[in-house]
Order: structure tokens, then sequence, then C-alpha cells
């Protein structure tokens, strides 16, 4: 697809600022057997991990004095389903099909401190062979859910009120265990999809009849803490066919979902206030066939040239475009600019953003009371939840058939890079595209780093500040 944005080089848009530009190189790449493609990845500021289909497991170390990729698990019966690296950055866990976890602690020199372990997925090992035909697994950064259905109910047609039963492993620092296990079990029908789980919650599709009716299903598993209670609420999205294919959902936040359908089509939705259009957007390419979020600092920077050298101040336009782009509740903070004074309404002694000079730079950070329109729509209300959200931006990351990896930030969508253009590539890789044998593709970042998986094998791509 054509389109007039520079795909090798980017700009960090923003309602308020002048453009900063990155660009954007091959930093490194890991290989794959012929017919063995990846299954699963996971990336943090130090390593890139890959799972495939014949259960090998490779480490990456970014930023490495030393050798670069460990093959931590040669092979396995059943394909690596699922990667997470703990917040501590040294535990590991990978699930070996839905039969085992296997965890790994790296110390300080990787190759020499490697210790490893395997734990079972199942209380019994009689339970695998039943449900391993009709098991799933998703996993989060800090635990794994196994979903099963029971042989007797599936049937070619669509029945309603069948029990879809599942299992949360929860993992622990200590990576020779997880920490502990919950059951329980989903009201839904025989025909569903599942798409993703954050640690808490559970997303997926169920079929209603033939003709493509369908909901798009969110239940809180774990919200009030109950086991094996089937009048949890599940949330339902109704879409019918002229909808089209929901090929991806992501939750964003505990209340915020992501939805991708029609190949191309974004919506943001609040899924406890009916599934309440936020935001959409239609991607800039032809086709998603990955997608990954990331919060980030709410950090507003402005180039010097900005300042205003007569009184070594901010240039005041530049301070009103600023302060006008924040909102408090239903409120915007108003600026007279003939006066050149800052006023506002309703402000309920919430303060303006400090500004900052450091580094040749100016540095406008959020006060946590004001909010930019992203922040908005995205900030966790409940300060006293986990991955509190106030002070952090939402940035999401899609891979398209054509190789564009875009961003979407604060309402506009642009083209970071597009892999034909990076130069380091393999040629042959290019000629033979990255995306043809129909492999279920990932990619995973942190802004920094980007790991795309392909038909040839990972790459990692370095963003250059």
């Amino acid at each position: 697809m054509e389109n007039k944005l520079n795909k090798s080089k980017t700009s960090y848009l923003s309602n308020n600022t002048n453009d900063i530009t990155y660009t954007y190189s091959f930093y490194d790449y890991i290989d794959i057997q012929l017919g063995d493609p990846i299954s699963s990845i996971a990336l943090n500021n130090k390593y890139i991990i890959i799972g495939t289909m014949m259960g090998q497991i490779k480490l990456f170390c970014l930023n490495s004095e030393y050798d670069k990729i460990f093959i931590l698990n040669k092979e396995n019966p059943e394909h690596i389903t699922g990667i997470s690296i703990l917040e501590d950055e040294h535990t590991i866990y990978a699930s070996i099909g839905d039969e085992k976890i296997i965890s790994f602690e790296t110390k300080d020199k990787l190759i020499n401190n490697m210790i490893s372990n395997k734990m079972d997925i199942y209380d019994n090992p009689l339970e695998h062979n039943i449900y391993c035909e009709n098991a799933y697994i998703l996993m989060s950064i800090d635990s794994l859910i196994k979903i099963y259905l029971l042989n007797f109910e599936l049937e070619e047609k669509i029945k309603d009120d069948i029990y879809i039963f599942y299992e949360i492993l929860y993992f622990s620092k200590n990576s020779s265990n997880y920490k502990s296990k919950k059951k329980g079990k989903i009201k839904t029908t025989n025909y569903f999809i599942p798409l993703d789980f954050d640690g808490s919650n559970l997303c997926w599709v169920e079929y209603l009849n033939d003709k493509q009716d369908r909901n798009l299903c969110v239940q809180y598993i774990t919200k009030d803490g109950l086991i094996d209670n089937i009048d949890n609420i599940i949330y339902k999205f109704k879409v019918d066919k002229s909808y089209g294919h929901i090929s991806h959902a992501k939750l964003l936040n505990e209340n915020i979902i992501l939805i991708v359908h029609e190949l191309n089509k974004c919506e943001i939705r609040n899924i406890e206030k009916n599934f309440e259009l936020i935001n959409s957007f239609t991607h800039i390419g032809d086709e998603i066939y990955a997608i990954d979020f990331i919060y980030h600092d709410n950090n507003i920077n402005y180039s010097e040239d900005l300042m205003d050298y007569k009184t070594n101040n901010i240039n005041i336009d530049i301070k009103n475009k600023f302060y006008e782009s924040y909102t408090n509740n239903e409120n915007i903070i108003k600026i007279n600019k003939e006066k050149k004074t800052n006023e506002s309404q309703n402000l309920k002694g919430n303060k303006l953003p400090k500004i900052e000079y450091r580094n040749k730079k100016l540095k406008i950070r959020n006060s946590g009371e004001l909010n930019t329109d992203s922040l908005k729509l995205f900030k966790d209300n409940d300060k006293k939840k986990k991955n509190n959200k106030l002070n952090q931006i939402l940035a999401i990351i899609t891979l398209d058939i054509d190789g564009n990896v875009n961003k979407y930030e604060n309402g506009i969508e642009e083209v970071l890079f597009n892999l034909y253009d990076i130069k380091g590539i393999y040629k042959d890789h290019k000629d033979k595209k990255f995306f043809n044998m129909g492999y279920v593709y990932f990619i995973k970042t942190n802004l920094n780093y980007f790991g795309i998986t392909t038909d040839h094998g990972c790459y990692i791509i370095k963003r250059n500040d």
C-alpha cells in the first residue's frame, strides 16, 4: 500500500510539539530451522526470547559484550505455547504445549549460571492424555491459563450454555516452582476462540449460529477472588456477519480493549460501558498480522530552538499550545493568547504541569492531575491497583503484511519503519518475502528494540535516538 510517510524513519508525533526524528536500523537476527516456525516471543530491556513449534527456545542478549545467542532448550515433544520474562528481569517461564512449564533463572554471567527446572501443568499426568486435544494455553507476564473443553461437548452443531474449564498458574520469582493455582469454569458455547489473557481477565469469541453472529466476551476471572463461580459477570459485545472477521483482540487494561476486524479496522472500546466505542482508526496497510502495546512515560520534549533566547524562557506560542492540549475531567484549560496569560476553568486546585530546562532541552512533565487526550482515555482511575497508568501514555504497535511497523498514539497513526527498507537484512530474505508461509507472526517491543518474527527467523530492530 502506497503512503506518503517515510518508511525508514519517523517522528514522535504529539499534539503539542514539533517533530523529534528517530531512525531505525538492523541490530541482529535469530535464525530458525526450515519448517520450524516461531510460536512465541518475549522481550524486555535485557533479552529477546523465542520459542518454536519443535520446542526450541533461544535467548538473545541485548547490549552484550560477550556471546549473544544461547539455546535454552533444543527440542520438546510439543511446541512452545508461551514465554514470559518476569519483572525481576532474570526469571523466565515457558510453556511446553499444555503439558509442562520450563523455567530459567539467569545470573550475572548467563552461560555459567543458568538454573532450569520443569514442572507439570496437570496435577495428574493422565489428565494430559484426556484433555490435550481440546486444551489451549495463553500466557501473561506473571501467569498462565489453561482452557479446556470436555470431549462430549464437541458437536458439529453450535450449542449454547456449555462450560469451558480453566486453570490459572501464577508464577513465582523462584523459578523452581509456580506460586499457586486457581481453577474454575465459564459458561459459553462449544464454538469459542480464546484471544487474550492479561493475568486476570480472559477474552474470547463465541459463535452463536452458522450465520456468524458472535459475541466478543471478557470475563474478570479473578476479580473477586472466587473459585468455581460461574455467576461472575461476562461482558459481551454482539456482532453479526457485517462486522467482519475479528482477527485480534488485546486487553489494554482491565477496562479497555483493542479489537481488529476486517483485516485492518481497529477499535478501542470500554468493556464495562457495553463496549462503548472510544476511538477507531484504519490501519496504514492492507492487513494487520501482529500487534503489541506498551505504556511509556508521559514526557514531552522540546528542542532548544523553541526557547525565546531574549528572555531565556519558553516561547509563549509553544507554551500556549502545550497548555491548550491538556484537559481536566471535561473542562479544557483555556489560554488567553492576547493577554499571554494562562486562564483555566474549574481546575479544582489541580496544578499545571511542571516545566523544566535541562541538558539543552525543555522537558515538560505531567503533574498526574492533568491528562492529555490519550491519558484521559486510558488512565486507571483506581490508584491502588497494580500497574497504575496515571502518568503513562499508551502506544499501540502493529505489523502488517507489507512489512510496515506502525505506531498509534495520541490519536495519530504513523509508519515507524518498513522491514524491506531496513539495511542489513539479507536481500535473499527480502526477495523471498517475510510473510509467505502463512505462519502466526508476532511483534514485541519496548520502543527501543523491536522483535519481529518472520518466515526466516526473528529480526531485531533498534531505534536510534
